[in-house]
């Protein structure tokens, strides 16, 4: 799974393979190099009147989508994890009740009180 991680970033990274560009009294688009493409972008100001689009061999947001959704399910994977640690440590008192887990503070989410004790704890080893 890393591996196809690294070849999505290294292709956002790469940006696009070639490119439309028009003037504004233009209807249709020209093709265009990559390269012409990222110049205009680069100085879009002095191309008053002329625009261009990357095109990539994928769609970069549907990708960057994806990728959050990963590192969301990263950290909730993490979060996990440590409500694992303190099951095994204290058992579940104090943590969970039932069906309900019980959310000590000023928190608005469970995953935001879980932030903040993984946090705590971090920081705890690292001061101690």
């Amino acid at each position: 799974m890393t591996d196809h991680i690294t070849k999505i970033r290294e292709a956002l990274e790469a940006g696009p393979v070639s490119g439309l560009c028009r003037f504004d009294s233009e209807q249709s688009w020209q093709h265009c190099s990559a390269e012409h493409h990222l110049m205009v972008q680069s100085k879009p100001n002095g191309w008053q009147g002329y625009e261009t689009r990357g095109l990539y061999g994928f769609d970069p947001e549907s990708i960057r989508s994806l990728l959050a959704a990963l590192d969301e399910a990263r950290q909730d994977a993490r979060r996990l994890d440590w409500l694992e640690t303190q099951r095994m440590a204290y058992g579940f008192q104090g943590i969970h009740e039932g069906n309900e887990w019980k959310v000590d503070g000023p928190f608005a989410t469970a995953r935001a009180a879980i932030d903040a004790a993984i946090a705590a704890q971090e920081g705890g080893r690292e001061n101690g």
